[in-house]
């Protein structure tokens, strides 16, 4: 399987906000949910307007797909979805108002605690023809984290946002050639700039693996398309 085919078409996009009309919600979004300080994640919806009735997949940065379900009542977005935490069920309702810049931000119930989530929409679904990859990163034992990304692909060019549990999203740039893709982006750690290099391989599954390098440090990852 060729790589420039796994990166055209998919699910989920996430990125800077575009401006957005409480009528128009067919889209693909990243929410930004926490629980107080301790608990923060990320997670990556494409949301289907139909009658004011809002549904579509999301994606966890853990890889697990949900189904949310919802409504738009005049500019306030709502929307749940069931899943797993700590052995048990758990159903999550977002009550939202979207804002003049096209940001839905509101309170998250889960019947039993209350937090709160900042939805971004990034693109409309009519114009949106990318893939999400989950890459699992390992630098050392304890230097382990996973990250989100979502590519658009332009002849062998592809871009798009990754994003991680916690910190701003990052804007990634590469090129796919045949069964390998490479990419990178700029962030910090520890206070201080770094530029991080993927260059992946595509397996008979359609996975990706392959190294990854910042600066003289190099570890590994894995990717799965979502």
């Amino acid at each position: 399987m060729s790589i420039k085919t796994l990166f055209m078409g998919g699910l989920i996009v996430l990125g800077t906000p575009l401006a957005v009309s409480a009528a128009d919600m067919s889209a693909t979004w990243i929410v930004k949910g926490e629980f107080g300080s301790d608990l923060q994640y990320s997670l990556f919806c494409q949301l289907e307007e139909n009658t004011s009735k809002i549904a579509g997949p999301c994606v966890t940065m853990h890889g697990k797909l949900l189904k949310a379900t919802g409504r738009l009542t005049g500019d306030t977005l709502t929307f749940r979805y069931d899943t797993d935490y700590d052995g048990g069920g758990l159903t999550l309702e977002y009550s939202g108002d979207v804002k003049p810049d096209g940001t839905v931000i509101g309170r998250i119930n889960t019947g039993i605690s209350t937090g709160q989530f900042r939805g971004s929409k990034v693109m409309s679904r009519d114009a949106d023809h990318s893939t999400t990859w989950k890459f699992d990163v390992g630098f050392t034992p304890e230097i382990k984290y996973s990250v989100l990304c979502t590519f658009k692909a332009d002849g062998v060019k592809i871009k798009g946002p990754c994003s991680i549990i916690q910190g701003p999203t990052l804007q990634a740039k590469g090129a796919v050639d045949g069964s390998k893709a490479t990419f990178a982006y700029d962030t910090y750690y520890q206070g201080r700039a770094v530029h991080v290099e993927y260059t992946g391989e595509v397996q008979a599954d359609g996975s990706m693996k392959g190294p990854i390098r910042e600066g003289d440090s190099e570890g590994s990852f894995t990717a799965a398309r979502y």
